[in-house]
């Protein structure tokens, strides 16, 4: 045996079966009141089945009956002809004239269909004007490309269209929650760019006459003293050659590399310090450590004369 009730007004006044197993609504089956409810509001509100649909101690009150309905209505019964008593000093009533009143006009209004997740093919470019209303200053500071964040919040909408987070206008606007969508995808993609900044290193240090630069492997290569070539009025052999670029490769990856630059370039090393950012004793122990180095690898013996 099943009963038919009605969801209310704002769910669409749709028709439910309530069976002795479980619940039919909209032509789908649901075993339990949760299923039920889930699927009517989206989400399980623990009310109870005889407060939504209106019955049992919810039901509409019946005003109680009185002594014309039970006589067929009060428009059949004319009272005025019960206060005729005539006074002296006092006209009678007159009966009063009851005119008829029409029984008012009952516009059914059919619950508007509620919209559930985002159509990009026709609001992509409202998600593009909200992402860089939004976000447009952060991305700039930030040094972002935002057609690539702008792909990101697209791929972050198609997938919520396929979860459980896919926009619904009952619960929220569209802007507010294009723009949760936006500040969710903004915090991943930064996360991303930071472990890949850490991680990588661009080009490889080499010193040159403005200080220590990131430079392109073929362009670092081109730089290696070779066999027979003059450096500095003498003529180093490929030991040499070699020696000398894997210390200028240990001095660029150290405190004394743009130190070394400043103080033959005739600055004091407290301003050196001030240009490098270090404490005047750590940049004292990186120069003297620079220069045993450059002693040690750089002999006379080691050098012939051309």
């Amino acid at each position: 045996m099943s009963m038919e009730v009605r969801t209310r007004w704002g769910h669409g006044w749709k028709k439910v079966l309530v069976h002795q197993d479980g619940f039919q609504y909209d032509g789908r089956s649901f075993a339990t009141r949760k299923d039920l409810f889930t699927a009517i509001f989206g989400r399980d509100n623990r009310m109870p089945l005889d407060r939504y649909f209106r019955r049992g101690k919810w039901a509409p009150k019946v005003p109680p009956q009185t002594i014309f309905d039970v006589l067929g209505g009060a428009s059949r019964i004319d009272l005025g002809g019960l206060g005729t008593c005539r006074s002296r000093y006092r006209r009678a009533r007159q009966p009063k004239r009851h005119r008829e009143v029409e029984a008012p006009i009952v516009t059914v209004l059919t619950a508007a269909r509620h919209e559930t997740g985002i159509d990009l093919a026709r609001r992509a470019h409202e998600v593009r004007k909200l992402l860089f209303a939004g976000y447009g200053a952060w991305m700039a500071r930030a040094g972002y490309d935002p057609e690539d964040v702008l792909q990101e919040v697209y791929k972050g909408i198609l997938a919520r269209n396929m979860g459980k987070s896919r926009f619904d206008s009952r619960k929220s606007s569209f802007g507010h929650y294009v723009h949760m969508v936006c500040g969710c995808v903004l915090a991943n993609y930064h996360k991303k760019m930071t472990r890949h900044r850490k991680a990588e290193q661009v080009g490889m240090a080499m010193l040159r006459d403005d200080g220590t630069v990131y430079v392109d492997a073929a362009e670092a290569a081109d730089g290696i003293p070779s066999e027979e070539m003059p450096l500095a009025g003498r003529v180093w052999s490929p030991e040499d050659a070699a020696s000398y670029q894997s210390l200028l490769h240990a001095m660029s990856t150290t405190d004394a590399g743009d130190g070394m630059v400043y103080l033959a370039e005739g600055y004091t090393r407290t301003e050196i310090a001030g240009k490098v950012g270090l404490s005047p004793g750590r940049l004292n122990r990186a120069i003297s450590q620079s220069r045993k180095a450059l002693k040690k690898r750089i002999a006379p013996s080691t050098v012939s004369t051309g």
